[in-house]
């Protein structure tokens, strides 16, 4: 067999249009050519092919064919990754490229998922966007708003200075997923975002009361006016207080808004329906999106503050429960091949990174989490 046609099998294995007839030509001309005497290394070299690609192609894998030559399956070989694509210049560069790129995911599978960090994007009230960690540590004026960054990276908003007259200027904080963030309000309201979480506020409170928009999780200690109270708006849900501690989690897309009360008192109102209710600290109301119905139960202080004490803490909870948290505070996607969702219990910490948090769930019980890339796959 001439040297062009064994280039055009070649080339035909290569790109995956090949006959079985083709394979049997290919499987004749290497029992021939070692019949001949000769080897791969040998037939490279004198076909036109460096002496030092020849030494690579022979070490990698023509001795282990000789050495086997009786028991050679040539349809074996062609299945084999990139044997029979580097028999030429242009085969072995794509075996030389797949090499790399199955080295280069390797790595990356390798690479630890980090928790969230203290990151979040700033909404001027002129649309305009600021990443906060590009502004520079002290104070800063922006789109009429006046804030100082703190050393450890957090937002101060100020007043002082600032004349707006009737008008109304507003700021919006958001945080990605594995992203989180802290910020004082220009009323001296202290907030913490969690990840996928946005808070919107007026940069000077007027008027009778204090008015922001919550979008994901946030804890609020609210500064004290008697004569402005401080309403969050979060969906269907508005909670009005004086000054207290409390916690909303208001994710677009779960079922319930839920309210937790550390200090002080709340009133939690379902703005569809008007129906409220008083909550006592150490209690939770849970609105319920699609009913509308509030409940009102003990709370689990720890729990409900877990996120911002650096914890995550499972009670029972099912595993698909589990991983919507976790997708949101590691940024990676979940997907499920369960017949059932198994629950778990217990306290983790945050700061961990993903593999190593996934192989302690591991360890609980049946379910398995298998990690590709940002991608966990879970399965029983």
């Amino acid at each position: 067999m001439d040297e062009n046609r064994i280039r055009i099998l070649f080339e035909r294995v290569r790109n995956g249009n090949y006959s079985q007839q083709d394979i049997q030509e290919l499987n004749e001309w290497y029992h021939n050519l070692n019949a001949g005497g000769q080897n791969l290394k040998k037939w490279f070299a004198e076909a036109g092919g460096e002496e030092m690609l020849a030494d690579r192609l022979y070490d990698s894998f023509g001795e282990r064919l000789e050495k086997d030559n009786r028991k050679f399956n040539f349809s074996k070989l062609i299945k084999a990754a990139a044997i029979l694509t580097v028999l030429f210049g242009i085969g072995l560069a794509i075996y030389l490229s797949q090499q790399k790129s199955q080295q280069m995911v390797a790595k990356k599978s390798i690479i630890p998922i980090n928790p969230a960090q203290k990151t979040a994007r700033l909404t001027l009230d002129d649309g305009s966007m600021v990443n906060v960690k590009d502004l520079a540590q002290g104070t800063t004026k922006l789109a009429g708003a006046m804030l100082e960054k703190t050393a450890d990276g957090s937002l101060i908003y100020k007043i002082n200075g600032l004349q707006y007259g009737k008008e109304v200027r507003y700021n919006t904080i958001t945080t990605p997923r594995a992203g989180q963030f802290e910020v004082i309000l220009p009323d001296g309201t202290h907030v913490w975002l969690n990840a996928a979480s946005s808070l919107k506020f007026p940069l000077k409170f007027q008027g009778t009361e204090r008015v922001v928009t919550l979008q994901g999780e946030g804890y609020f200690e609210v500064a004290r006016n008697a004569k402005m109270p401080f309403k969050v708006l979060s969906g269907i849900q508005t909670v009005t207080v004086l000054g207290t501690h409390f916690n909303i989690k208001a994710y677009q897309g779960e079922q319930n808004i839920s309210t937790t009360l550390f200090e002080g008192s709340v009133n939690v109102k379902n703005n569809k329906t008007a129906e409220y209710t008083l909550l006592k600290p150490g209690h939770q109301a849970d609105l319920n999106v699609n009913n509308s119905g509030i409940t009102v139960s003990n709370a689990d202080l720890d729990q409900a503050l877990s996120w911002k004490n650096g914890y995550f803490i499972f009670e029972n909870q099912d595993v698909k429960a589990i991983m919507t948290l976790i997708s949101r505070w590691y940024d990676v996607d979940v997907e499920y091949h369960i017949t059932s969702a198994e629950r778990f219990g217990g306290t983790f910490s945050r700061s961990t990174d993903l593999k190593e948090l996934l192989k302690n769930l591991e360890s609980l019980g049946k379910t398995r989490f298998q990690l590709k890339e940002r991608k966990v796959i879970v399965s029983n």
